[in-house]
């Protein structure tokens, strides 16, 4: 549901068109979070692992599951690149 919400605001399209993609990125944090916090670490790595088209971002927010020591899903977001 959240993700058609995104998908429907009335910034996305713009920001899509422009080159501007905080919208696809936060849906990937977001849902990364949300499957790492329902016990799927791996698939939310996977997503998270996509943040590779920004590489500074990528690399900011590696240090959250790093620093909580969540090993499967930091191995799942490096595999990936």
């Amino acid at each position: 549901v959240a993700t058609v919400l995104i998908i429907f605001f009335p910034g996305y399209g713009n920001c899509i068109t422009l080159g501007q993609n905080s919208a696809v990125m936060l849906t990937l944090l977001l849902w990364g979070w949300v499957l790492l916090s329902r016990g799927y670490p791996v698939l939310g790595g996977i997503l998270w692992g996509l943040l590779a088209f920004k590489p500074v971002w990528a690399a900011a927010f590696f240090l959250a599951p790093l620093l909580l020591r969540q090993w499967r899903f930091c191995a799942a977001v490096v595999l990936p690149a």
